[in-house]
């Protein structure tokens, strides 16, 4: 996915935690804070996390270690 400075960049959208109150910091890249001004960009990514999203409810396993997403994220919601 090209970035806004038109650079390739990959998001690894398996390891995403969907639950925006837990955001510790600002997302940085060698010490730079990167920040997406691109709507397009913005959606893109928006609508891969939710394919993303889909598929694990469903139970496909992107690698053997992946933690489950899942149940971290009703952990999440039940301890607000």
């Amino acid at each position: 996915m090209k970035l806004d400075d038109s650079r390739q960049s990959a998001f690894l959208i398996q390891d995403m935690f969907p639950i925006t109150e837990y955001i510790e910091r600002e997302y940085t890249i060698a010490g730079n804070h990167l920040m997406l001004t691109s709507e397009h960009t913005a959606k893109e990514i928006e609508q891969k996390a939710k394919k993303v999203m889909g598929m694990l409810k469903r139970g496909v396993k992107f690698m053997p270690t992946q933690p489950n997403v899942i149940a971290i994220l009703e952990k999440l919601k039940q301890s607000k």
